[in-house]
């Protein structure tokens, strides 16, 4: 039984190192190809990183853009409301005018429209297209 122990023994001196050796070599290979891996992963992470930064970068200038475009239209809207309330008060001046132009003279309410100087029994009561002829030519006289 010595004997088988001691062919064992050596057995194990001479396969063991050799075992080992190769077992160290598969792993420093293992290593290396899992840091190339690594390589890799970090890599394509620095350019999804870069890729990220450069869509936030692009968001910040559209964030700029809308807000210049919102305080355009602000200004805009300011201006759109001048504008409508003028529109607004013309209409009403339009809405006086045909009013006054269909129920003047003695046609329906008995409102007379005439100038100063004419002012007398007698007197010429424009209406429709003279009426309008008439306001025309008062306006063009006060320019």
């Amino acid at each position: 039984m010595s004997k088988i122990l001691e062919l064992a023994d050596a057995y194990a001196r001479e396969t063991y190192p050799a075992l080992i050796t190769e077992a160290r070599a598969a792993l420093a290979a293992e290593v290396e190809k899992l840091e190339a891996e690594v390589d890799k992963l970090e890599a394509a992470f620095n350019d999804r990183v870069r890729v990220i930064e450069m869509q936030l970068n692009d968001k910040d200038a559209l964030r700029a853009e809308l807000e210049a475009a919102r305080k355009q239209m602000e200004s805009q809207k300011d201006e759109w409301l001048k504008w409508e309330a003028k529109r607004t008060a013309l209409e009403k001046d339009a809405d006086r005018y045909r009013w006054l132009r269909v129920n003047s003279c003695w046609t329906k309410g008995g409102l007379v429209v005439t100038s100063v100087k004419n002012v007398q029994l007698g007197a010429m009561c424009p209406t429709d297209t003279t009426l309008d002829q008439t306001i025309d030519a008062a306006m063009e006289a006060t320019k």
